[in-house]
């Protein structure tokens, strides 16, 4: 069931970022939060068989965090899902999850934003090719 409180807050979180109040990094930028969080899984290192490596269990790609008055906030999607919101307190307990199934359409908003903060590939070829376009 829907929270209003917590749609509110999510709308907190997009005007934070819109002002730059919030700073966002990629997750996989902070292994210890991932370590903590259980987001890394252990698998052979395929050049020292006997020697495990981490690595994350998220779409490090589309998995970003910000930090804000001692707490973690954690945009985390698994695979190609749609991306969960994590409330993540210093001591790592009683955390708070806001799942996409209830809040996805909020969240959406708030990842799309932070991904727009982010170079972008795809984007530089497009807009390299406009200009092209536009000089001939």
């Amino acid at each position: 069931m829907v929270d209003d409180r917590y749609v509110n807050f999510v709308e907190v979180l997009i005007q934070k970022t819109k002002n730059y109040d919030l700073v966002w990094k990629y997750l996989d930028e902070y292994p210890d939060l991932c370590r903590k969080m259980g987001w890394f899984r252990k698998v052979a290192d395929p050049n020292h068989l006997l020697i495990q490596k981490e690595v994350p269990e998220f779409n490090s790609e589309s998995c970003y965090y910000a930090i804000d008055a001692g707490f973690k906030i954690v945009l985390y999607v698994y695979a190609n899902l749609p991306a969960d919101l994590y409330i993540i307190p210093s001591t790592y307990k009683r955390v708070l999850i806001l799942h996409a199934s209830d809040y996805g359409e909020y969240i959406t908003r708030l990842l799309n934003l932070v991904q727009s903060h982010f170079p972008d590939s795809e984007e530089y070829v497009d807009k390299l090719l406009k200009a092209s376009e536009s000089s001939e």
